[in-house]
């Protein structure tokens, strides 16, 4: 493997966009000839997204290199219970993993929302900072852009619904909310509502309460962040 201290892409161009920076280094890192933490070091100083470390391309490479290690051959081949062991790991990561080395975390800048649309009357600058919420909420908890799309909707569907509601109105449109969540989730909706909130808190690094969200958010906006945490949820136990 490559020294991490030096540059693995000090041959590209400083300009060049950052989806071919990341390719590169994932082709450097599948061949073999530069490591996956000295890729992601020369990515950090461009200012790139690290190359996905989780991902079945990288338990793969792991195991090629195990089966090009003559040394280790050998010793598995002798019946080493080491050995033996070790590629049975290998094996058992690929199995359990998924994904390319160039996936990467989703982003704010990644989400594109219709707010405008929604507030007509609002000022530019309200419906600009009110669309960089949404896109940073949809972002922390990772939500693919068609879920996160669904969610705004389902939002402002709520917004429009409540607009104008007394407290009693409102608190009204929320009890009709949850029973409609718990109905969806079935006996253990407030085990999953819990569960699902905590996901959700970890994920994000803020307080998303899936209770609280139903009340003013509809029943929707709920399930979507409950499928989300869900998944989340799946991925954890994967990679762990």
């Amino acid at each position: 493997m490559e020294d991490m201290t030096i540059d693995p892409l000090a041959g590209l161009s400083p300009e060049l966009p950052e989806s071919t920076a990341r390719d590169h280094a994932a082709a450097l890192v599948k061949g073999g000839g530069v490591s996956l933490e000295a890729a992601n070091a020369a990515l950090t100083v461009r200012g790139a997204a690290p190359l996905a470390a989780n991902t079945r391309e990288v338990a793969e490479a792991a195991r090629t290199a195990l089966l090009n290690d003559s040394a280790f051959v050998a010793r598995y081949s002798a019946g080493d219970p080491e050995a033996i062991a070790k590629l049975f790991q290998a094996d058992l990561r690929v199995q359990q993993s998924s994904g390319k080395l160039t996936d990467r975390p989703a982003a704010p800048a990644d989400y594109s929302f219709n707010v405008a649309a929604h507030m007509p009357d609002a000022p530019a600058e309200n419906v600009q900072n009110y669309a960089g919420e949404l896109a940073k909420l949809a972002a922390a908890v990772q939500l693919p852009k068609e879920s996160a799309q669904a969610l705004v909707d389902d939002h402002f569907s709520a917004v429009k619904a409540t607009a104008g509601m007394s407290g009693e109105e409102k608190a009204q449109f929320g009890q009709r909310e949850m029973a409609a969540l718990h109905n969806v989730l079935g006996a253990d909706a407030e085990a999953r509502i819990k569960a699902a909130s905590e996901t959700l808190a970890r994920t994000s690094g803020r307080k998303l309460d899936i209770a609280a969200i139903v009340q003013s958010n509809g029943a929707s906006v709920a399930l979507t962040l409950i499928h989300q945490a869900d998944v989340l949820a799946r991925r954890k136990l994967v990679s762990s």
